[in-house]
């Protein structure tokens, strides 16, 4: 699912304001995507930056990779922070790699860069 990075000054536009945007914005990505509009997709598509941090990372296996800790916004995109048990790595929130979001639950499913992690 293509990913639309929304950046608002905090007390610029009210909450309901903002809710039928991110509602109408979920709702393009869903017809876009020819997928069906169901309340479980719905809740998953979108995600607010700072809801991730301490969500749990994990592959499709669900071997355990860590926790978000810190999320960076790039010039090349947003970069996820996993602290993991033995070592923090950086990985690209992108659809190739995030390939999951579970807000419910707070984690994440990825497929990992080719030596990515060893």
């Amino acid at each position: 699912m293509p990913m639309i990075d929304l950046t608002y000054v905090r007390g610029s536009v009210e909450r309901p304001a903002l809710e039928r945007v991110a509602d109408e914005l979920v709702t393009a990505l869903l017809r876009a995507e020819r997928a069906p509009d169901t309340p479980f997709l719905r809740d998953n598509t979108l995600v607010y930056l700072h809801e991730l941090d301490g969500f749990a990372v994990r592959l499709p296996d669900e071997t355990p990779l860590g926790l978000v800790s810190s999320v960076y916004e790039l010039p090349s995109g947003l970069m996820i922070e996993v602290q993991g048990p033995k070592r923090e790595f950086l990985l690209p929130y992108k659809k190739e790699f995030v390939r999951e979001v579970d807000r419910a639950g707070r984690r994440l499913v990825v497929r990992l860069p080719e030596g990515l992690v060893e």
